[in-house]
């Protein structure tokens, strides 16, 4: 009974969610301002570069992934056989997915654009509340161990890629970003790589935290290696590499007192980045 109020409570929120995707695509689509209701920049926020991941716009994610949560949890209440190890494990990490994603969208509101969307801010808090609430489920709570082990294989290899992965994007990406800044100048393309690039980077991030969860990796040779990545790749990220971009795009931003400092700071970041990664994947092959 407990879980199947849950389940209910992530219907309802995924529904709330689905609807407020489809709006915001709905307006994008007819090119019609979006009305917030707290008087706040809805429509700096979802113009924006950041309003894309990997070239799919985030709407469209927002829309697709509360489709699988209504779906899903509309499964397990009216049909409780298909409540399986692997269902629950796969809807829990697909939920859990979206309330880091959700943690990342925010990050970029609060840091990089200094503008708020009610209606993202909204839809970051259906999907932490979702993914609070799937993990008070006591299925979940009573078989995790068990759902852990039976697929810990599978998120080892999982691991293991995205380090690799995410190793290889991170160094082609520092080449990429001194070479483009070598002119003091930075072209469309180039701005629109480097952004490609960080998302790409950000994805990586996410699967070793995701998976980290399931294989429980020893704290000195992973999780502190990959919290301080994740602290540093949010600083020179939202901080330091796209502010050069934007200053050397011609885009004129509004001037900030540690613009001129930047290039120096990026070469403290920057090798601090790669080498993060490279603990990272070094601890991986030795172990």
């Amino acid at each position: 009974m407990y879980d199947n109020l849950i389940y209910l409570a992530n219907v309802i929120l995924g529904i709330i969610g689905f609807s407020i995707a489809l709006n915001i695509c709905c307006k994008k689509m007819l090119q019609k301002p979006l009305v917030c209701p707290l008087n706040m920049k809805c429509d700096q926020v979802i113009y924006s570069k950041y309003a894309k991941f990997l070239g799919i716009p985030v709407d469209f994610l927002g829309m697709f992934y509360y489709g699988i949560i209504v779906i899903s949890y509309s499964t397990f209440l009216f049909l409780p056989a298909t409540r399986t190890p692997s269902s629950i494990l796969t809807i829990s990490i697909i939920t859990i997915s979206g309330f880091l994603f959700s943690i990342y969208l925010t990050s970029v509101q609060i840091f990089k654009l200094k503008e708020w969307c009610s209606w993202c801010l909204t839809s970051a808090a259906i999907s932490t509340a979702m993914a609070i609430l799937i993990s008070q489920t006591s299925y979940l709570a009573k078989n995790i161990t068990y759902l852990a082990e039976g697929y810990r294989d599978i998120f080892i290899v999982g691991h293991s890629l995205a380090i690799s992965f995410g190793f290889s994007v991170a160094i082609i990406g520092e080449l990429l970003f001194i070479h483009f800044l070598k002119d003091n100048r930075v072209s469309d393309e180039e701005s629109f790589v480097l952004h490609t690039i960080r998302q790409i980077t950000w994805l990586a991030i996410g699967i070793l935290i995701i998976s980290s969860f399931v294989i429980k990796p020893n704290f000195l040779t992973v999780i502190l290696p990959l919290g301080l990545l994740t602290i540093v790749s949010l600083v020179y990220d939202l901080f330091v590499s796209s502010r050069l971009t934007e200053l050397f795009s011609g885009r004129n931003p509004k001037p900030c007192l540690g613009d001129k400092y930047l290039k120096r700071v990026s070469l403290v970041f920057g090798p601090i980045f790669l080498i993060l990664w490279i603990v990272i994947f070094v601890l991986q092959i030795i172990k």
